[in-house]
């Protein structure tokens, strides 16, 4: 989050739900697309860059997005919501898979 200027999104939450990821976070204004962005190897440990691949589109105000992950099992997921003025990122721990 930026410490000044615009603020489109905030508080991001990944709750891995069986083979899907609940993504959510809370909006700042109704206007605009919430990209949401999901990397399944944490390259960034090897000086890496990770690789990120865009699953879903929707408005910044519906605050929530359900990624089907069932065909990119991972120990972990690194997500990114990316607002018109800001990005934030979580991860979801799979602990089956660590």
């Amino acid at each position: 989050m930026p410490l000044s200027g615009a603020v489109s999104v905030a508080h991001p939450k990944a709750v891995l739900i069986q083979n899907s990821i609940d993504v959510s976070w809370q909006a700042y204004g109704a206007k605009g697309t919430a990209k949401i962005w999901l990397a399944t190897a944490n390259n960034m440990t090897a000086g890496e860059t990770d690789t990120y691949q865009l699953v879903g589109e929707v408005p910044v105000a519906k605050q929530h997005l359900l990624i089907d992950v069932k065909d990119k099992p991972s120990g972990f997921y690194k997500i990114i919501v990316e607002g018109p003025y800001n990005a934030i990122n979580r991860w979801a721990i799979n602990e089956e898979k660590n």
